[in-house]
């Protein structure tokens, strides 16, 4: 009798987490054709799911973010930051603060900041990770880097970040050359269509749109 009904929670979860992923892909599909109102509500939708599935759990995290990104987007910096926030605070507990889903959040909530010129903050908040970069994957501790040039430029500290980018840059050549395939290939991907000049400028090397790299889906 046990055994039958820890099937059926097992099925029940996994129908509720299919059930999210289709509602947050529609979602983020509302917001790609610009269709804001429309994704707003289905993003509400999307959070009331990821909440079945656990309030302090990896779904809500990646709710929350896509959430903030759509704020971002709009210009409502203050409520991207929030979910921005929450979602990294998630990430950290769940799988800490050194894993590719915190960094990946924690620079989502680093460019709110810069659009808020809370520069000071962006630096802070990057630099607090860089404080673990013997733990973070050689790629996720270069984006950092650049992250940091980007709030040092902002501050106006020219020489530091210009010598910071070179320095990766430097350390990028080899390893592009053999990880060319963690390169988003999604052809709706806007952000990797940019020259690659101009994303390590804005210290940004990531897409921003629904991808296998980038996204956590």
């Amino acid at each position: 009798m046990i055994r039958f009904v820890l099937l059926a929670a097992v099925i029940t979860t996994a129908s509720a987490q299919q059930a999210w992923i289709e509602q947050l892909r529609e979602a983020d599909r509302l917001r790609n054709e610009n269709r804001y109102d429309e994704a707003e509500r289905a993003y509400i939708v999307a959070r009331k799911q990821a909440e079945t599935l656990g309030a302090d759990e990896l779904p809500m995290a990646i709710t929350l973010n896509r959430i903030g990104y759509q704020h971002q987007i709009l210009g409502r910096l203050r409520e991207a930051e929030r979910s921005y926030a929450a979602a990294l605070a998630i990430a950290e507990r769940k799988s800490g603060a050194t894993s590719h889903h915190a960094v990946k959040l924690a620079l989502d909530l680093s460019s709110a900041y810069l659009e808020l010129g809370q520069v000071s903050r962006a630096e802070s908040l990057i630099r607090r990770f860089l404080r673990k970069d013997n733990e973070l994957s050689s790629n996720d501790r270069a984006t950092l880097l650049l992250d940091l040039a980007s709030a040092l430029a902002a501050k106006r500290k020219f020489a530091d970040a210009e010598a910071l980018s070179n320095t990766i840059r430097a350390g990028n050549r080899a390893s592009e050359q053999s990880s060319s395939s963690a390169i988003c290939q999604q052809s709706t991907c806007r952000w990797t269509a940019l020259p690659r000049d101009v994303r390590i400028l804005t210290g940004r090397l990531r897409c921003s749109e629904l991808c296998p790299i980038c996204s956590p889906l």
